[in-house]
């Protein structure tokens, strides 16, 4: 069977291409706009989860001078003892340590007050949240937020948040 010249098939195709169209101003600009609605909400998500993780790096950060704290009063007696970088020594090893200030330096901790029996230890995540746990004089410990319904700080009916 003899092929088709190149211009009969040509001249064939010509009556299919002739009525495809290509898509109208209007589709390209509402597939632009869907593109965008999903960028923007997956650029929210990702900013969220962002300051999850530096609220939570605060909160550990919080914890593990609470722990070196504990260690250093129990060889001292005292809390009083064990609020400068100087008495807790090597025990800061790994903490984003700043000496005692009312209020510390974003991504440091401190020890905001000492007492005997008592004190209080704050961190200034990344994002700017505040974290506390303050020990009270009758053993209790109290960890309290700056922010209430953000950053995993859940409202008490205090003034302050929970965590």
């Amino acid at each position: 069977m003899p092929r088709p010249s190149r211009q009969k098939h040509a001249a064939s195709c010509r009556p299919a291409l002739a009525s495809e169209r290509g898509f109208a101003l209007i589709e390209l600009l509402v597939v632009i706009l869907v593109i965008g609605i999903l960028s923007s909400i997956a650029i929210a998500s990702y900013l969220s989860q962002a300051n999850k993780g530096q609220d939570s790096a605060a909160k550990s950060q919080v914890r593990s001078l609470q722990n070196r704290v504990e260690d250093c009063a129990v060889e001292r007696d005292s809390y009083s003892a064990c609020d400068t970088a100087a008495e807790l020594g090597g025990l800061i090893t790994g903490i984003d340590f700043s000496e005692p200030t009312a209020t510390p330096a974003s991504e440091k901790v401190a020890v905001e007050a000492a007492g005997d029996r008592s004190y209080k230890i704050t961190a200034t995540s990344k994002s700017g949240h505040r974290f506390s746990v303050e020990r009270t004089s009758d053993s209790r410990f109290v960890r309290t937020c700056a922010v209430k319904g953000k950053a995993g700080c859940r409202d008490d009916g205090g003034a302050t948040g929970v965590w």
